[in-house]
């Protein structure tokens, strides 16, 4: 469907028209060019307080739920970590969009054993699919030139 890769320096990449999908799969390669605070998903740019919902894990460990301006996905990042992002999402205009998420995040460099992110959660608006999906973070820090986002849509028919 969409494809978009960093040509420069940015906090947000934006992969546009997924409305006519009833279903996303998204992927990205996304690289920390500098210290950077969380990262996740919007949809239709959509930052409103407590939009979001999900329950994660790390490492397998304790899950923890919570609610947020968008679809969290790990934090802490330091400069030159590589972060490969699966999800899948339930995109029907009536409905909650739905969140399956795989996070695999090198966050030592050198260590054989990678950081896991696994994690559930849904966009609850229910006036519309979405028809864009940004890949984001907090703080003052960039994403690296090499950073892509790519939407993949389906109905399942």
């Amino acid at each position: 469907m969409a494809s978009n890769t960093t040509a420069s320096g940015s906090t947000k990449i934006t992969s546009s028209d997924t409305s006519d999908s009833e279903t996303l799969q998204i992927l990205s390669h996304a690289n920390v060019a500098s210290e950077m605070d969380n990262m996740g998903w919007t949809l239709n740019s959509d930052t409103g307080t407590n939009q979001y919902g999900y329950r994660a894990s790390v490492n397998g460990g304790t899950d923890s739920a919570t609610t947020n301006s968008y679809m969290r996905f790990g934090g802490g990042a330091s400069a030159g970590h590589d972060l490969f992002i699966v999800s899948y999402v339930v995109n029907l205009p009536t409905r909650e969009k739905l969140f399956i998420n795989a996070v695999n995040r090198n966050k030592n460099t050198g260590s054989p054993a990678p950081e896991a992110f696994e994690m559930v959660g849904k966009w609850i608006n229910t006036s519309t699919a979405s028809t864009s999906v940004q890949l984001r973070h907090e703080g003052s820090s960039n994403w690296s030139t090499s950073t892509d986002l790519t939407v993949i849509g389906s109905d399942l028919t």
